[in-house]
Formats: structure tokens, sequence, C-alpha cells
């Protein structure tokens, strides 16, 4: 009973070791991550400089920001847009 629980508590400092290093490695590929300011007379973004700006109007978007493409095979891309309407003054509000 004493060699399985050795065993057991030595897997899980093991397993913990190789999460500790996979966490320290993705915080460092998080931290240099350059930023990007997109700014408008309307509002401004800060956003990952390898993601794709598209102001071409597409959609009467006033910006699109796309995510790097992981593979040929992705099918969609992650992305942030905004868009402005405007409403009129005597519009109603729905209940």
């Amino acid at each position: 009973m004493t060699r399985i629980s050795l065993a057991s508590i030595f897997v899980l400092f093991a397993l913990l070791n190789i999460y500790a290093q996979t966490f320290e490695s993705t915080l460092q590929e998080d931290l240099s991550i350059r930023w990007t300011t997109l700014t408008d007379q309307h509002y401004s973004i800060d956003y990952p400089d390898n993601w794709k700006l598209d102001q071409s109007g597409q959609m009467r978007m006033s910006f699109i920001l796309y995510n790097p493409q992981s593979s040929d095979q992705e099918q969609f891309r992650e992305n942030v847009n905004l868009k402005f309407k405007t409403i009129p003054i005597d519009a109603q509000l729905p209940n």
C-alpha cells in the first residue's frame, strides 16, 4: 500500500511540474504580444499587432479585426467589429 501511495505522489508531482512549465511558457508568449491602437473620432481600441485590420467598410462596419489564421483548413476566424447605427430621436423602444 505504501509503494502505491508513494508512486502516486511521485506521478502527481511530475504532472504538476509539467503543468507549471507549460503555464509559464504560455504566460511568456502572452507577455510578448505587441499592441497597436486604432483611434477614431468616436472610439479607440487596442489590438494585438498580428491581427488583420479591415477598414474597407464591408457590411457597413467601421472596422473588422481578424485574428491570425492558424491553418489553411480553418473555416472561422475570431473577429472583433464595430458598426454604428443612427437611431431616430422618436424611435420607440420595444417593451
